[in-house]
């Protein structure tokens, strides 16, 4: 019995280590853009459920556009938090320079592999342009994002969908 509580600790510990290594990595706002509002709302796994490399940010980029991703590193625990903070980074640095959505999706897939051999991540990378209305979405094996209006009901954003960061370095990508 003694062993089952000292396991069921050390997983509490473990698990309180991740999340709040997790939610530190986490943006702690969201930019402040004209024309543009911003929500966001994370909660992670329930109880009894590790937490792992799930993470989103939005960035201001040049000439008033917006970027917005959302991402997933796979695994569970501290390892997996680890990876996803070093992939936002990453993902931010990128974005932030102005890059397309395509060359910032690429970059990260060759990047992946070089932090974490057995990590990979499915993410989305949404370019908006407010003055324009013009969306560019890169999609590497995550679910597509649910868009919501006070128009119409919520609905997808299909879109092509290519395979996850960090499986397979020459993999192709499309904005």
């Amino acid at each position: 019995t003694s062993i089952a509580v000292e396991k069921q600790r050390l997983y509490e510990r473990e698990r309180r280590i991740a999340e709040t290594l997790q939610r530190r990595l986490l943006p702690q706002q969201l930019p402040a853009i004209s024309n543009v509002s911003m929500a966001v709302r994370y909660l992670p796994g329930a109880a009894g459920v590790n937490v792992g490399g799930d993470w989103f940010d939005a960035v201001k980029l040049p000439d008033g556009k917006v970027g917005i991703a959302v991402g997933d590193v796979m695994g569970r625990g501290v390892r997996a938090a680890s990876v996803m903070g070093q992939v936002r980074t990453a993902f931010r640095a990128y974005a932030l320079r102005g890059a397309t959505p395509k060359s910032v999706i690429e970059r990260l897939n060759r990047l992946i592999p070089t932090l974490d051999s057995n990590h990979f991540s499915t993410m989305i990378y949404l370019h908006w342009e407010p003055r324009e209305r013009l969306a560019r979405l890169v999609r590497a094996g995550h679910p597509p994002p649910l868009i919501a209006s006070h128009a119409r009901p919520p609905a997808f954003l299909e879109s092509e969908v290519a395979i996850p960061l960090g499986v397979f370095a020459e993999a192709g990508y499309r904005n």
